[in-house]
């Protein structure tokens, strides 16, 4: 399992993950790792491209609310 994320907030210990087209395929392993970080006592949030380009304000209102 890999250690890199795609964005890390140190001070809220959350990690932000976004996922391409990709990772439909690999459903299994996003859940095993986003187990993994979680139980290290990280908060993920895992996006989709798509929606960082249709609906940026839906995101940050998601990550506000989830801090």
């Amino acid at each position: 399992m890999d250690n890199i994320v795609d964005f890390y907030c140190k001070e809220k210990d959350l990690i932000i993950e976004l996922d391409g087209e990709h990772h439909k395929d690999q459903f299994d392993y996003d859940h095993v790792r986003d187990t993994f970080l979680k139980s290290l006592n990280f908060q993920v949030l895992r996006f989709w491209n798509h929606e960082i380009r249709e609906s940026l304000d839906q995101v940050i209102v998601r990550i506000k609310n989830h801090l």
